[in-house]
């Protein structure tokens, strides 16, 4: 998984099961979520909060980086079609080789915890905590209560800028 077990949230031993076990979410879960933002708010990121927007496009993000990680190399043609359209057309709908969902979906099921402990829980004293960026910050009104000292603006500036400079070759066709 490539995490620090020092920096996991671990479960609490009273709750019964055992010593040593970690919170964790299977990521697919995480990806589908998205999917209920994009239906709740049809005409897009602008037509929310800045909360909600900020959450949209980590899941935007976050879909994207899956997309590349899993990148699908499968080949697709193109075709002539008898449209208004008159260059060639992708022919998109190839096969994949798919995963048993049911089976994701059960194994979920049977080892999820209760969301109401989990979202009651809180870090105990002495556990380590990572910095949040400058935008999260004033997202959650953290400066109401704290003073501002320009770190997490600068972490913010440097995601930015390679998020940009990522997008900006995503724009070339290549010739197969």
């Amino acid at each position: 998984m490539g995490k620090d077990p020092s920096q996991a949230v671990q479960i609490p031993e009273d709750w019964g099961y055992g010593n040593g076990s970690y919170f964790g979410r299977v990521d697919v879960f995480h990806q589908i979520h998205y999917h209920y933002y994009d239906a709740r708010y049809p005409h897009g990121l602008n037509d929310t909060n800045g909360w909600h927007r900020s959450h949209l496009s980590h899941c935007i993000h976050l879909l994207l980086q899956n997309i590349m990680c899993n990148a699908n190399t499968d080949v697709y043609p193109h075709i002539w079609i008898d449209s208004i359209i008159d260059h060639p057309f992708p022919a998109s709908n190839i096969e994949h080789k798919c995963r048993d969902f049911g089976s994701i979906l059960e194994w979920q099921r049977r080892n999820a915890l209760d969301e109401k402990e989990f979202v009651e829980l809180r870090r105990p004293e002495g556990y380590e905590y990572r910095k949040t960026n400058h935008a999260f910050k004033e997202l959650v009104h953290w400066f109401d209560i704290h003073e501002d000292d320009g770190d997490s603006m600068k972490l913010m500036l440097k995601v930015r800028n390679h998020f940009s400079l990522f997008l900006s070759q995503l724009h070339a066709l290549p010739v197969w």
